[in-house]
């Protein structure tokens, strides 16, 4: 037997469209070899199926994770802020007027005299204010 492919085709050979000559079909695969994939899968799955369940009933469910868990005491820090110094409250006192001034649209030396008292006081509420 030749192959198509070792000899070129004669002119004789070709049909009348100058095509090679259809080759033998090809067998089709042999059919019994999956059906012993899928049921060596189909087998392998329920074993794995089974032990997830004979696990499964080796964990005691019966108490919740909650209650295995000794609950420790709780514990609350509240702080009490202390008292403001005078200069931080008088800081913002002297910002909320120059806010207001501003809102009012007031552009004058009263203005100016009320952000220098503010730029004064917050200044001393720094120095007042103890360091964290």
């Amino acid at each position: 037997m030749t192959n198509a492919q070792d000899h070129p085709a004669a002119p004789s050979e070709r049909g009348a469209t100058g095509s090679r000559p259809q080759l033998p079909p090809v067998p089709p695969p042999s059919r019994g070899r999956p059906v012993y994939r899928r049921l060596w899968t189909a087998v392998v799955l329920t074993l794995l199926f089974a032990t997830g369940i004979w696990f499964g009933r080796l964990v005691d469910f019966s108490e919740p994770a909650v209650a295995r868990v000794t609950p420790t005491p709780l514990t609350t820090i509240v702080t009490v802020p202390g008292r403001a110094p005078s200069s931080c409250v008088s800081a913002l006192d002297r910002g909320d007027a120059a806010i207001q001034l501003l809102v009012k649209g007031v552009r004058d030396q009263r203005l100016t005299g009320q952000l220098k008292s503010y730029l004064k006081a917050a200044n001393a509420c720094r120095k007042d204010m103890p360091s964290r």
